[in-house]
């Protein structure tokens, strides 16, 4: 997936010549894989501003895939980002392994079949067990055959 955005961006890049790209942070890993490109392809000079994610009112964040949602998955949704929201409480109360055991366990109880939940370096997205590092949390979750994705800086 991230290789076909790189080529997609890449090209797009070659062909406009932008100063500047807007990049939504609702999918966090996109815009650090990005921002390796433009680093790796001597693009520095181009500035990349993330876009705070918009969300509803639930906390849901707001995709097209939200139409999918039938009544029933669209009132469990938002127990995606409650749970984002939990880890970053309890980041400083609990190992980073128990914190992302009590998520997947919360998410699977509201009936999400969890892809993944991840508390990771900010950075270099690799999982992290040590808090005092910049971390985000990254969860993919499907209700049926809907996949959400969101994330959380934590720290």
């Amino acid at each position: 997936h991230f290789q076909g955005v790189c080529q997609v961006v890449d090209r797009l890049l070659e062909i406009v010549h932008p100063n500047r790209i807007y990049m939504g942070q609702k999918d966090y890993q996109q815009c650090q894989v990005v921002q390796r490109l433009l680093h790796l392809t001597n693009r520095d000079q181009l500035e990349m501003i993330t876009v705070p994610t918009i969300r509803e009112e639930d906390g849901l964040a707001m995709s097209s895939r939200n139409m999918r949602l039938n009544n029933s998955q669209r009132a469990k949704a938002p127990a995606l980002y409650k749970t984002l929201v939990l880890a970053k409480a309890s980041i400083q109360l609990h190992p980073l392994t128990e914190i992302k055991q009590k998520a997947v366990a919360a998410l699977t109880a509201e009936g999400f079949a969890v892809d993944y939940f991840e508390i990771a370096d900010a950075t270099a997205l690799l999982p992290s067990t040590d808090s005092s590092q910049k971390l985000v949390a990254l969860v993919a979750a499907s209700l049926d055959d809907i996949r959400l994705i969101d994330n959380l800086p934590l720290n």
